[in-house]
C-alpha cells in the first residue's frame, strides 16, 4: 500500500533552482531535528503548510555567526509525495508513537551504559 501526501518544502531560491534540477539533497547526521531526510509542511497534519514552509525559510536564511540573512529571496515548493507503508513511521497514530517510544527506551539504556549525552536523540532515533 502507498501512502500520498501534498508537501511544502521551504528554502532559497538558489536552492529550489538546484532541487528543480538534480530532486532533493537528504539532510544527514545525528544533529538533523528528525534525522536523515528532506523535510515538509504536511497538508492535513500542519494547519497552514505553505504559510509554515515560507516561515521556516525565512527563518533558516538567518546566521547567527555573521548576524546578517544568508538569502533574501525564499520559495516554497509544493511536492507529491509517495510512501510505501512498511517505509513510513506515522507519529499521528498511536501505534506509531508507540514504536518511537519503544526505540527511546531502548537507546535510553544503551546511551547510559555509554555515559554520552546527545543533544538530538529524536534525530538519532529517526534515522535508525
Amino acid at each position: 500500500m502507498t501512502n500520498k501526501f501534498k508537501g511544502y518544502h521551504g528554502t532559497s531560491i538558489s536552492s529550489a533552482k538546484e532541487i528543480l534540477k538534480s530532486n532533493y539533497d537528504l539532510s544527514i547526521g545525528d544533529k538533523e531535528w528528525l534525522g536523515n531526510g528532506v523535510y515538509f509542511f504536511i497538508e492535513g497534519i500542519s494547519s497552514k503548510p505553505n504559510g509554515q514552509a515560507k516561515n521556516w525559510a525565512i527563518a533558516q536564511s538567518w546566521d547567527n555567526v555573521n548576524k546578517k540573512n544568508k538569502y533574501k529571496e525564499y520559495c516554497v515548493i509544493k511536492s507529491n509525495i509517495e510512501v510505501s507503508e512498511h517505509n513510513l513511521l506515522d507519529l499521528t497514530k498511536e501505534e506509531g508513537v508507540n514504536v518511537l517510544e519503544y526505540l527511546l527506551e531502548c537507546f535510553e539504556k544503551k546511551i547510559q551504559n555509554i555515559n554520552k549525552k546527545l543533544d538530538f536523540i529524536d534525530g538519532l532515533l529517526m534515522g535508525y
